[in-house]
């Protein structure tokens, strides 16, 4: 029977793809954010705008305001040529993936190990590596300056569950 000091290794390695994980989640939800806000200025808004000033001119109102449906248009073609609206969906899949992911991670490192061998803990932990790679590769990247913003906010510890910060309380 293997002890926990022979695991010690492979349940720190699963800490660290949680914490990987956790990290590059939370820099997608702020991409995801603010991509939306950008289909909102670059999409949403220039259709309403687009619409209200191509109704009003057709009720008669003077052709001038035409232009403003003709730049409304315009910017939301292009907007929508650029997929803007898709990069949010992209960032949300990207982060609930990875939160899935972490989620794995924490249960094995938490509290599955304990029912497994030395060999099923390993290739468990291959497994989850793995996976984490293949989400790195295959999802949409993030910029620096969102990752700084979800560093912050982790550092915070806006992610401690509850019951842990009743435990450290205690002690």
């Amino acid at each position: 029977m293997t002890t926990d000091t022979d695991n010690q290794p492979l349940l720190d390695e699963c800490k660290t793809i949680a914490e990987n994980c956790l990290y590059t989640a939370q820099t997608h939800f702020i991409m995801q954010e603010k991509a939306g806000s950008k289909s909102l200025w670059l999409i949403l808004i220039p259709s309403g705008i687009a619409a209200i000033a191509g109704m009003l001119t057709s009720i008669g109102l003077p052709g001038w305001i035409g232009v403003f449906a003709t730049l409304s248009g315009v910017i939301t073609g292009v907007a929508t040529y650029c997929k803007i609206d898709q990069k949010e969906i992209s960032h949300k899949t990207a982060a609930n993936l990875l939160t899935s992911l972490r989620h794995e991670a924490r249960s094995v490192y938490e509290t599955y190990w304990k029912d497994m061998t030395h060999e099923q803990l390993s290739n468990e932990v291959r497994r989850l590596g793995d996976k984490y790679s293949t989400l790195c590769q295959a999802l949409i990247t993030t910029d620096k300056d969102s990752y700084e913003e979800a560093r912050k906010l982790l550092k915070s510890g806006t992610f401690v569950p509850d019951f842990r910060e009743h435990e450290e309380a205690q002690k």
